[in-house]
């Protein structure tokens, strides 16, 4: 099955290690965000699938973004990497303190 859209990776600055993972698996187009940016950025590309680096004072945004792809159709996975105190049910964790786990 072929990918319906890009793919959104938003951290809080920076390119995290795991983008570099989704590049080397060809997994394209990639398009890299911030937290600031990326509600008008999940709004205008209609993405397929969204990664989330953790970090402090996220979380007002992980929740509009988890409601924004709960609301989605047809489906679209929240994949959210790092340690998180609560995540939103629609949130799929993936790993723990090292995102590294992608590039290995």
């Amino acid at each position: 099955m072929s990918q319906q859209g890009p793919i959104i990776v938003v951290a809080h600055e920076g390119r995290p290690a795991f983008a570099d993972a989704l590049a080397e698996a060809a997994a394209f187009p990639v398009v890299e965000t911030t937290w600031q940016d990326v509600m008008r950025a999940a709004w205008k590309l209609k993405p397929a699938l969204i990664v989330a680096e953790m970090s402090e004072g996220c979380a007002n945004q992980l929740n509009e973004l988890a409601s924004f792809a709960a609301d989605a159709k047809p489906y679209l996975p929240l994949i959210v990497v790092g340690e998180m105190a609560a995540s939103p049910d629609n949130a799929l964790p993936y790993g723990g303190a090292d995102p590294g786990f992608w590039s290995e």
